[in-house]
């Protein structure tokens, strides 16, 4: 029986020669963890490199974060009663409306302000109507059919009215504008649309200066269609209905309508010329109803000009 003796130089060299023998595996697999994917194997398919391109494209790409946009209204319309009233007067105005706003993503904050001249009338020459700070989120979908545009309002006193009649502090609001998608149901020339909002106004005291009752709360509700006829030229008509809450539990209603023909010139100015009325719902002598498309003594014609920057 052959019998063999391992000794340590035996053992050392038998070692070696394994090691030499066995492949480098261990080496090239940490070459390949450490490879970037970007740089993919030339003998790769195409579509392969492609997609190893494209994933190392998506891991590197950073979101770009939404930016800071300004933005101003301009606005100057002229108005003028229908019809010379009884008394022989036919009132006239100047209004001047200044609107900047700031966006961010999908938010956006605004400050109205109007300034309304009097032509006419020098006791009442002029006076600026209360600034309303709004702040909005852009319309998101709520369904094939209909988005949702939410807002909020802060209204502060400036007006002769506010200051020194029903001394208004200040006002809070919230509204939505309902959006009927025009795409799907194939009326792409058409603008629907219907807004609700509810504000809330804080005074000092419950009646103006001539005991009358002041609103405390009113319910604000429009229907808006729009139709355009090109790319530049538009017609819109709006109805507004306003029911008006005061403490003691006294409710008025008001309405509103308007019919306005617009003309884009560009992206910045518009032309526009319009047709209004407006009023409370009954008549304050006998209370019949004093809803009216057209009327002698309230409604309006006006023509304007409006710039965006």
């Amino acid at each position: 029986m052959l019998k063999i003796t391992w000794t340590p130089l035996a053992i050392t060299l038998l070692c070696a020669f394994a090691h030499a023998q066995a492949p480098a595996t261990t080496t090239t697999v940490a070459k390949e963890v450490k490879t970037p994917t970007a740089t993919a194997d030339a003998n790769a398919t195409p579509a392969a490199a492609a997609a190893a391109a494209a994933t190392s494209t998506a891991e590197v790409k950073k979101e770009e974060a939404p930016s800071v946009k300004y933005s101003m209204g301009l606005g100057l319309s002229y108005s003028i009663t229908a019809e010379t009233q009884p008394d022989g007067t036919r009132s006239e105005s100047v209004d001047y409306t200044f609107t900047p706003g700031l966006s961010y993503g999908i938010y956006r904050a605004s400050v109205f302000t109007l300034y309304s001249q009097n032509l006419k009338d020098t006791a009442k020459n002029g006076s600026f109507i209360d600034p309303i700070f709004s702040f909005s989120r852009s319309s998101f979908d709520l369904s094939k059919y209909f988005k949702l545009g939410p807002s909020l309002s802060v209204t502060l006193p400036m007006s002769d009215s506010s200051k020194n009649n029903t001394e208004l502090l200040y006002s809070i609001g919230g509204a939505a504008s309902l959006y009927l998608q025009n795409k799907p149901l194939g009326i792409d020339n058409w603008n629907i649309s219907y807004y609700v909002a509810y504000q809330r106004n804080f005074t000092k005291f419950a009646t103006t200066n001539a005991g009358e009752p002041v609103t405390m709360q009113r319910i604000r509700q429009r229907i808006n269609v729009g139709y355009k006829f090109t790319d530049s030229l538009s017609l819109s008509t709006r109805f507004q209905f306003d029911s008006k809450y005061s403490s003691e539990g006294i409710v008025r209603n008001d309405f509103l309508h308007f019919q306005t023909l617009s003309y884009s010139v560009n992206d910045t100015i518009s032309l526009s010329m319009g047709h209004t009325n407006s009023g409370a719902l009954l008549n304050g002598t006998n209370y019949d109803n004093n809803l009216k498309f057209y009327d002698e003594a309230s409604s309006t014609y006006s023509a304007g000009i409006d710039v965006s920057l």
